[in-house]
This record gives structure tokens, sequence and C-alpha cells, in this order.
């Protein structure tokens, strides 16, 4: 899903939830170029992704996010990044990241034939 002009979220699990946190995310994008006059860097995205995520496990009332999600994008001098939000709200920058069924034997593979240069 296209949350920017430059950012771009995949998720895992429940479909109705990823389009909730994609249209949190996309207002968030738009709020921050009212007020900066400028594109939101992905960290900022994955970051506002994460404490959503984070505040709704923590909430009473309100069941969390069951959804993981891939954040990428570039940032203003062209060089890519990927966040790696989880259910908990964490979040964490990888070169290289999978996320949902099967996720464990696709982070296998790309630890064995990922070579550095292949984002640039």
């Amino acid at each position: 899903m296209q949350l920017d002009n430059h950012i771009h979220m995949a998720y895992s699990g429940l479909t109705a939830d990823g389009r909730i946190l994609a249209n949190k995310a996309r207002i968030e994008c738009q709020s921050y170029r009212l007020n900066y006059d400028d594109s939101p860097p992905v960290e900022y995205v994955s970051k506002f992704i994460a404490e959503t995520k984070q505040k709704y496990t923590q909430k009473g009332g309100v069941r969390p996010f069951g959804i993981s999600c891939l954040v990428a994008g570039f940032d203003v001098s062209g060089k890519p990044h990927l966040y790696y939000t989880d259910p908990s709200g964490s979040f964490s920058e990888w070169k290289a990241q999978s996320c949902g069924r099967n996720s464990k034997q696709v982070c296998e593979f790309l630890e064995k034939h990922y070579k550095e240069g292949l984002s640039n």
C-alpha cells in the first residue's frame, strides 16, 4: 500500500487492521507535509506505525492490531530504507527482511544470498 509518494507498506495479518493502520499513516504523512512543508522520513512513518500499534496493545477496551508491517521508502538523497514493525509495537531497520507465513525460511534465504551493494 502506498502511504506517501516515496513510502510503501506491506503487511501480514488481519487485512482490516492493515487498511486501518495504512489510513492512519497516510493522514500522518499529510499532517507532516502541512506542518513541515517537506516529505516525511521513512523512519518517522515507521515509528508512528509502531507507536500506534503499541498504544492499542496497552489500551483497555480495544484489541491490539494483528499485523506485522514492512515499511519501505527512500530518503531525500535517494538511499533506500526498510523497517519492520511487529504487533507489539517495536520497530527496527533492516537491509532485507520478510514478514508473514514462512518468513523464517525467507529470512534464512536472504541471510545466505544477500550481498552488499544490491540496493545501489
